[in-house]
């Protein structure tokens, strides 16, 4: 990318900062995850511009990558909490759960 492409296109991103900022609030909970996702999306920006065909307004076109990153991060934290929670639950099974239950799926009933 040459220096007048890169100019451009930190232009666009500061012109289209409170659009991205509005989609990571609506797509993330902390503000750690809202920044990971901005970090996400500008990435995801960055490695598409080459690929804008000026067939539609440059916002428009940033919109959908970022909207299409922001769902592919949030499937990705909701699957991640669900692996956290499932490793909590586990913690409060007693400490024999597991010597039970091993027994009692080889048995005929």
């Amino acid at each position: 990318m040459t220096d007048p492409e890169q100019s451009e296109f930190l232009d666009q991103i500061r012109q289209n900062r409170g659009l991205i900022l509005n989609i990571c609030k609506i797509y993330s909970k902390t503000r750690d995850e809202q920044e990971d996702l901005f970090q996400d999306i500008v990435l995801q920006l960055w490695r598409s511009h080459n690929r804008f065909r000026h067939q539609s307004k440059y916002s428009t076109w940033l919109y959908r990558i970022a909207i299409n990153t922001a769902i592919t991060h949030y499937g990705k934290q909701k699957k991640r909490s669900s692996i956290e929670v499932h490793r909590e639950e586990t913690h409060l099974l007693p400490d024999d759960y597991n010597k039970d239950q091993e027994g009692s799926f080889g048995t005929n009933v």
